[in-house]
């Protein structure tokens, strides 16, 4: 869950980690890897849950914990102090603000055309392709189509601050979705390269 606030002069997001348990751990048959663990908030109950005495989640989802094979246990809790510290780069996941089915300005930038009087093309899509070869239309042709509510990856932000009495992790830029939304928080897979500035 996401909202902003503006602290010290810089904008930054601040994201809810709380009612994270972990909730079942299992271990591939081909060899012994780190235990991959679920949870997330609210509302499923399935019965691995009713087992470990964990309240019924919302979200359910499967990930892999490096290095806690002993000390980590079903039913225990995640909370961000052990995950997060400040000035670490994560990549925040999430669903985009949907925008509907849009127009092919609004979705693709096109400039469309004069907004005149006597012109009889301001915001239609033009020609789509040629008539004799190929006589059809390219795949991936830009078109008007649903804009928004797809799945982003944020990459390298920076962790700002952890707040660990309010159970916040505060990230500086932009972070996927709409205001209390749901987000996936890993480390960055692609560190960006600093300018030799």
């Amino acid at each position: 869950m996401k909202r902003d606030v503006f602290l010290a002069g810089v904008h930054k997001n601040p994201i809810a980690f709380s009612g994270n348990d972990l909730s079942k751990f299992w271990r591939k048959a081909c060899g012994i890897y780190a235990p991959r663990a679920q949870g997330g908030h609210s509302l499923r109950n399935p019965t691995h849950l009713k087992k470990n005495n964990i309240a019924p989640l919302r979200i359910l989802r499967e990930i892999r914990l490096a290095g806690a094979q002993e000390e980590a246990k079903a039913g225990d809790k995640v909370v961000v102090e052990q995950v997060f510290k400040a000035d670490d780069r994560v990549d925040v996941v999430g669903v985009s603000k949907g925008q509907g089915w849009s127009g092919f300005i609004k979705r693709h930038h096109f400039r469309g055309g004069a907004a005149s009087h006597g012109s009889m093309f301001h915001r239609a899509p033009g020609s789509i392709g040629a008539s004799s070869y190929p006589s059809r239309v390219w795949p991936g042709q830009r078109m008007a189509g649903q804009m928004g509510n797809a799945r982003v990856t944020a990459r390298n932000l920076r962790v700002v601050q952890v707040d660990s009495e309010d159970h916040l992790l505060l990230v500086r830029g932009a972070v996927p979705g709409a205001n209390g939304g749901y987000v996936l928080i890993r480390r960055t897979k692609k560190v960006a390269k600093r300018s030799k500035r």
